[in-house]
């Protein structure tokens, strides 16, 4: 509700001016994207698998939960920091192409849609992950989502099995 004064001439009041708006859609408006936006941020808290956002200068919007358990970082020392802090020395170089390319044109991924790379963790242990990307825009501004994996255990349990077989191998030769 909106309520002016009415004065005549001589700014004696008169009387009041009443506008009444219906503010229905407005508040259900701001229910569902409360309610959306909780949903969402259950669903990061609860992922099993790290999620971080990035922008299209490589800096680190978002990190879930289960980025801090994978990479050793806490969201608060990670995001606004350079994405490239969680990639080996090896992999920087090329990444820095990859979103500078990206800005120019704007049609080149930053990276494939899906693809096994190195990671490094805060103790500088590197190890293997799958990286999904996707893209979004926000206010028109492009946005980078990564889905990770971390295929540490894989990777180990394939190396065992390759021993065993080298074992069997060396074993069948004697």
């Amino acid at each position: 509700v909106l309520i002016t004064a009415m004065r005549d001439s001589d700014g004696q009041l008169t009387g009041f001016l009443g506008i009444a708006f219906d503010i229905t859609r407005r508040k259900n408006a701001e229910r569902e994207l409360a309610s959306s936006l909780a949903t969402t941020q259950a669903i990061l808290d609860t992922a099993p698998n790290p999620i971080i956002t990035v922008d299209d200068h490589g800096r680190v919007l978002s990190f879930n939960p289960a980025g801090e358990r994978v990479f050793g970082y806490r969201q608060t020392e990670i995001v606004g920091q350079d994405i490239r802090q969680l990639m080996p020395e090896s992999s920087r170089p090329a990444s820095v192409n990859l979103f500078e390319h990206y800005r120019r044109d704007g049609n080149t991924p930053v990276v494939d849609p899906g693809r096994e790379v190195l990671a490094r963790h805060k103790d500088g242990t590197v190890f293997p992950i799958h990286l999904a990307v996707g893209t979004m825009t926000v206010a028109g501004t492009r946005r980078f989502v990564g889905l990770i994996t971390d295929l540490t255990e894989q990777h180990q349990q394939r190396m065992a099995l390759l021993a065993v077989r080298d074992q069997l191998m060396m074993a069948a030769n004697v």
